[in-house]
């Protein structure tokens, strides 16, 4: 059990580093919410909320969270709530009405994942400014809500791409 936590972090640490060092992505894409989310679509086959698999899903979001805030320019702990509330109700409300073998309710799944991401992190930060004046302000013009909408497209088609990739290559019989 220790291996599978310290194997995780350093999993975790490395897909932060590609978050932070890829110039070629586009700026809302998260791969460590995608790593997290595609990480719960496997797990959620366990009905039990405190099992194994889901401790492992938000020991991610609680030390992802931790490392983004890390790097982040905003509030201290605003990615790590928005991680952790978003899994919170993924788990708890979104994966009871969604079905896991149909890749439209996966991109459903996603894009409602991703949304409530965006808008967690957007809260968050409007809540913060209030505190501190060193905050980057939001300024909720067009510009923002095409970035919002691309962001939430494009982690919904990645958790949709990942999560069947990790499918396919399951179930695929390679044999050498």
């Amino acid at each position: 059990m220790f291996f599978n936590f310290v194997f995780l972090i350093i999993l975790i640490f490395i897909i932060f580093l590609l978050e932070i060092s890829l110039p070629i992505i586009p700026l809302g894409v998260s791969f460590i919410f995608i790593f997290i989310m595609v990480f719960l679509l496997k797990a959620s086959k366990d009905k039990d909320f405190f099992s194994q698999k889901i401790r492992y899903v938000f020991f991610t979001a609680i030390i992802g969270g931790f490392l983004l805030d890390c790097y982040s320019i905003f509030f201290p702990g605003t990615f790590f709530l928005s991680l952790l509330t978003v899994t919170y109700l993924s788990k708890r409300f979104f994966l009871l009405k969604f079905n896991t073998n149909k890749i439209l309710s996966v991109l459903i799944f996603g894009l409602v994942a991703g949304f409530i991401y965006q808008f967690l992190i957007s809260f968050f930060i409007f809540i913060s400014s209030f505190f501190q004046s060193t905050i980057p302000q939001i300024y909720f013009n067009g510009f923002y809500w095409l970035n919002v909408f691309q962001a939430i497209v494009l982690n919904g088609l990645l958790i949709v791409f990942l999560f069947w990739a990790l499918n396919l290559i399951k179930f695929s019989k390679i044999r050498i």
